[in-house]
């Protein structure tokens, strides 16, 4: 499902602070699932990831990457995006206090 199309059915989960989970993959091809925290911004989904961080280092070798985000409540809806992640500085941490903001 296109970011586009999940973003009409699935708004109001999207719009939620909403748990997610990033799945990247090891040099050997392991799956590594991650809990993240993320916002929709711009038809994008953004995920902050510390700098320490070995999600990092494992998207900058391959950025193939799956976000899966879901409710633990009914309906129990989810969405779940593949794609390849374009790794963004933040340097003025102004996305993290944003996602951040979301859920706390």
């Amino acid at each position: 499902m296109k970011l586009a199309d999940a973003a009409v059915v699935m708004r109001s989960l999207l719009d939620a602070p909403s748990p997610a989970v990033l799945v990247v993959r090891r040099p050997d091809g392991e799956p590594i699932v991650s809990p993240v925290w993320f916002r929709v911004n711009d038809e994008a989904f953004e995920v902050v990831v510390a700098l320490a961080d070995r999600k990092l280092q494992h998207l900058r070798r391959d950025p193939r990457c799956v976000l899966l985000v879901f409710e633990t409540v009914p309906p129990f809806r989810g969405v779940q995006v593949r794609g390849n992640a374009t790794l963004i500085p933040d340097d003025g941490a102004r996305a993290r206090l944003a996602i951040a903001s979301r859920y706390l």
